[in-house]
């Protein structure tokens, strides 16, 4: 009798184990018990048809679910340092850059308050600039002349408050991430 061969390159064992069964009990229900007497009577043993096949390696994945509990290495929250309504608010889940603009604060008021410390400097700064001169020549005294350099440096500290306040009405990215959470509107 002829036994079937396979070739395989590597398989696990149970699976050769399974596939070593399967033609044994294929092998032995092919023959019959007319051909077994036969053969004792010079009768030649059919050959049986048996494919073979090469296997190669193959790789599979593994999945393996579980469940946990994710934080962010960088995390902010993120508030106006000045009052008014949002009128620019960006949407949940919105990716952002380090300094972009996160939301907006209705800066009218700032605005204005800036023209008009802008204004009130340069009129300080143009009247310190006339009195110089006078101060040189005696024409005024130091007292008069230090009022005005005052005005002058008060003027410029009242500008730079207000651009600060306007520069708040805009809220920035410290870093780059998505906006996770809103406790506000716009209005």
């Amino acid at each position: 009798m002829h036994w079937p061969t396979v070739s395989f390159l590597s398989w696990s064992r149970p699976v050769a184990a399974a596939l070593l069964l399967s033609l044994l009990a294929g092998t032995t229900a092919c023959t019959n018990g007319a051909a077994s007497e036969g053969a004792g009577q010079g009768r030649t043993p059919q050959a049986s048809r048996v494919e073979t096949l090469v296997l190669s390696p193959s790789s599979f994945t593994d999945v393996v679910s579980l469940t946990g509990s994710v934080e962010a290495l960088d995390d902010a929250t993120l508030s106006a340092q000045t009052s008014g309504p949002v009128t620019m608010l960006r949407d949940l889940g919105t990716r952002v850059e380090e300094d972009e603009i996160v939301a907006e604060i209705d800066a009218e008021e700032a605005e204005a308050a800036v023209e008009q410390a802008g204004a009130q400097y340069d009129l300080a700064q143009d009247r310190f600039q006339r009195q110089q001169p006078l101060y040189r020549d005696s024409v005024i005294s130091a007292l008069e002349f230090e009022q005005v350099r005052s005005e002058r440096n008060q003027a410029r500290a009242a500008l730079s408050q207000a651009q600060t306040r306007l520069n708040n009405a805009q809220i920035r990215a410290p870093f780059a991430g998505s906006i996770e959470e809103r406790f506000t509107e716009v209005g």
